[in-house]
């Protein structure tokens, strides 16, 4: 069983969950070329009789697929990052944590930004246009922890998928942990900068 868009435009929300920091997940299949969209959102809100939320969408466009990041205000959707790939299949998540935004396609990042114009709780849902469907949706509170005097961190276990634990904030670009060591992951940035919480 799968949630499938049946109109223009489909969007439903958790009911009674507000959360600034979140993320939430779900089984995608989008093919290049389809026209299908299937999307996640969070920290919806309705301003002024106006939606707004930020949304990761698998789109199967002309002979590609494009995994993008968006802002949504009043129905103006400005594009934070993007990825083409040849399809879109697997497990995406969208995950916000103060300004910092990510995208990732079965535990590989794909797109992130930073962006500071939505920061108020909003609810977590999905969001399809064109047939798209999602299967297998979750969602989780993400909290980020406070680094305690005389902190060392030698990288032998990073957070999950591949990047910094919770108790770093990334205000510019994006980090990735592997064998031990930290590395600039600037997929659409020149240089990543992180301060302990």
């Amino acid at each position: 069983n799968k949630a499938a868009a049946t109109g223009a435009e489909s969007l439903a929300t958790l009911n009674g969950v507000k959360e600034a920091n979140a993320a939430v997940q779900a089984a995608v299949g989008v093919a290049a070329g389809s026209g299908k969209s299937s999307s996640l959102v969070v920290r919806y809100n309705v301003q002024n009789g106006a939606s707004a939320y930020y949304m990761a969408e698998a789109y199967g466009s002309q002979g590609m697929a494009t995994l993008s990041l968006y802002r949504n205000q009043g129905g103006t959707f400005v594009k934070l990052a993007e990825a083409k790939l040849a399809s879109i299949t697997g497990t995406l998540r969208l995950q916000a944590v103060g300004t910092s935004l990510k995208v990732f396609l079965d535990g590989k990042l794909q797109a992130f930004a930073h962006d500071n114009v939505l920061t108020s709780a909003g609810a977590v849902g999905m969001r399809g246009t064109s047939g798209g469907t999602l299967d297998n949706f979750s969602y989780e509170r993400l909290t980020a922890a406070a680094a305690v005097l005389s902190f060392k961190d030698d990288f032998a276990a990073g957070g999950a998928n591949a990047q910094l634990r919770n108790v770093y904030a990334e205000k510019v670009g994006n980090f990735k942990v592997e064998g031990g060591q930290v590395a600039n992951n600037a997929i659409n940035a020149s240089s990543s900068v992180a301060v302990l919480n």
